[in-house]
C-alpha cells in the first residue's frame, strides 16, 4: 500500500516544500494559500478577502515522513502539491475544517491531470511536476511568488458584517453573479 500511495501522489523523502498560492473566484483574487512541509511539520495558512480580523487561517499538523497524518489520510493540498504518477484515489482531509475527503486521479495527460475531490470534479496543470493552477467548484488555485499578504485585497474592508439576517448555523452564502459558493 505504502509505495502505491507514494508513486500515486509523487511524495516521500525529500526537501521541504514551500508553495504559495492565489484563489481566484469569477478572475478575482479571494484568497491567498501558503503551505510548507518541513519534517514532520504541515502548515497551512490562509488569508481570505471576505473575512474580518483579516481573514487569517492556519493549521499546523503532524505528518509522518510520506505525508499522511495519523490514521493514515494525507491533506488535500498537499495531496495535489506534485503531479501524481498513477490513477487511483486516496483518503484526504481538507485542512480548514478536518473533514474526511476521497481524493481520486481519473485522468493523466501529459501536465494535465483530472479527477475528483468529494465527488467534485477538478482538473490541474502541473509544469516540471509541480501544481501550477488547479480547477474545482468554480475556485481557481494559481501558483503565485508574491508574499502571501499582499495577493488578497480586503474586498469588504473590515470584513462580513454580523447582521445579514443569515442564520447561525449558514453554511454557505451565494453572491449573484459569482457561481454558485
Amino acid at each position: 500500500m505504502l509505495p502505491t500511495l507514494l508513486a500515486l501522489l509523487g511524495l516521500g523523502a525529500g526537501p521541504a516544500v514551500d508553495d504559495r498560492f492565489v484563489l481566484e473566484l469569477a478572475s478575482v483574487p479571494v484568497a491567498a494559500v501558503e503551505v510548507r512541509l518541513e519534517g514532520d511539520r504541515f502548515t497551512y495558512r490562509a488569508v481570505h478577502g471576505f473575512e474580518r480580523d483579516g481573514g487569517v487561517v492556519e493549521r499546523v499538523l503532524a505528518v509522518d515522513d510520506t505525508g499522511r497524518l495519523d490514521g493514515g489520510a494525507l491533506p488535500e493540498v498537499l495531496a495535489l502539491l506534485r503531479r501524481p504518477n498513477a490513477l487511483g484515489c486516496v483518503d484526504a482531509v481538507e485542512e480548514r475544517s478536518g473533514r474526511p475527503e476521497r481524493l481520486c486521479v481519473e485522468r493523466l495527460d501529459g501536465g494535465s491531470v483530472a479527477g475528483s475531490i468529494a465527488g467534485e470534479a477538478f482538473t490541474a496543470r502541473y509544469v516540471d511536476g509541480r501544481l501550477e493552477q488547479l480547477d474545482v467548484l468554480g475556485v481557481r488555485f494559481v501558483r503565485s511568488s508574491a508574499p502571501l499578504a499582499a495577493q488578497v485585497p480586503r474586498v469588504l474592508g473590515a470584513g462580513v458584517p454580523a447582521s445579514l439576517g443569515l442564520p447561525p448555523d449558514a453554511s454557505r452564502v451565494v453572491v449573484e453573479g459569482l457561481g454558485q459558493g
